[in-house]
């Protein structure tokens, strides 16, 4: 079915990650150039950080800080940035690095989930599963995964699911009232025809929109794992989604190709509350889903409407952005090197091929 949907921005070869913070401010990694954007509601995007790696999600704590989940060469993990400065908050498991992280999601309580794909594959199945708490330990919750990659958090907090990309599932992880996680369970299979699930956000009503890469749509689960619709994309590798916007009420999708706007007629209730950028109270039925934006791969740089108003913010023309913007600059201490830039482009030759995610 087709949905209403227009280009929010493009020029971005490679934007993934989407999240807001609280004045309604959205971010996004382009993680070809390492670099972290911020797009105001009035249209003004702009370089916010330069992690120097490879960042591929992105999740606001309470406290208004931004973490990071980056899978380059020198960060295995996770960084907050707040302040304009970046600290690595965890890069290593039992004093061996991590793969490379991919993204993440924080609960009620600042305890933050997050997947850990880089190098693992259908016959490498060497991903992880984590979740660290705000006092420091750093928990396994499952490992052997064949490039974990999308997390999201049931609105009710009773189960964690993760997007398995190479097996083409998702992973339900029940959890208990004492903040147990159980035993994985499959929660859903994504149709045939794509490379599998990347990014994934819940409704209020619990229904799990799934960016599936390869399959050019974002796939609708009900609560009990079962397809109940999909948002059809014009481009093929849709990266993830979030939700946002005035009064929550925006989907926002990150695709890596050239998108276009397709004809209205869905409506949908959801909130659109994304980790802990929103206060717990926000999250309730307030309104219906009535425009859908997303980012967008081209040469150019455009900011259609984006209020649902006849009139367009406006379309301005201009050169694809710099590989290495440096309004910021990377982390000194994580400066590219000739083996960074090697793992970029076999990052980048993998998502061309079977792409695993983020």
């Amino acid at each position: 079915m087709d949905f209403p949907m227009t280009v929010l921005i493009s020029g971005y070869d490679s934007p993934e990650g989407p999240a807001f913070d609280r004045d309604g401010n959205l971010y996004f990694v382009n993680w070809e150039s390492s670099s972290i954007v911020k797009l105001t509601p009035d249209g003004v995007a702009a370089e916010f950080f330069n992690t120097g790696g490879i960042p591929a999600g992105l999740a606001f704590h309470r406290d208004g800080s931004l973490y990071v989940a980056d899978e380059g060469k020198d960060i295995h993990g996770v960084l907050r940035i707040s302040g304009g400065e970046a600290t690595v908050v965890v890069n290593t498991y039992q004093g061996t690095p991590l793969n490379g992280a991919n993204d993440l999601v924080f609960d009620p309580d600042g305890v933050l989930y997050f997947s850990d794909p880089w190098g693992s594959s259908g016959e490498n199945p060497i991903g992880g599963f984590y979740r660290y708490f705000p006092d420091g330990p750093l928990e396994q919750i499952d490992r052997d995964l064949a490039f974990p990659n999308g997390v999201a958090l049931a609105p009710d907090g009773s189960a964690v699911y993760l997007a398995e990309t190479y097996r083409n599932r998702i992973l339900r992880y029940p959890i208990a009232p004492d903040g147990t996680v159980g035993q994985r369970a499959d929660f859903a299979f994504l149709p045939e025809g794509g490379s599998g699930p990347d990014g994934m956000a819940f409704d209020e009503a619990g229904n799990l929109y799934v960016a599936y890469y390869g399959g050019g749509s974002v796939t609708i689960f009900g609560p009990g794992g079962d397809l109940v619709d999909e948002i059809r994309v014009p481009g093929a590798n849709v990266t993830n989604v979030a939700f946002g916007g005035d009064d929550l009420r925006t989907l926002i999708i990150t695709d890596s190709k050239r998108l276009r706007s397709t004809p209205p007629g869905w409506r949908r209730q959801v909130c659109g509350c994304l980790g802990d950028a929103f206060p717990k109270t926000d999250c309730q039925v307030r309104t219906v889903l009535s425009r859908i934006s997303l980012l967008a791969n081209s040469c150019q740089h455009v900011i259609l409407q984006s209020t649902g108003s006849p009139a367009s913010r406006g379309s301005v023309n201009e050169p694809c952005p710099p590989r290495r913007p440096g309004s910021s600059g990377p982390l000194p201490h994580l400066a590219r090197s000739g083996t960074g830039r090697q793992r970029r482009q076999l990052l980048h030759s993998s998502r061309r091929a079977l792409r695993p995610g983020r």
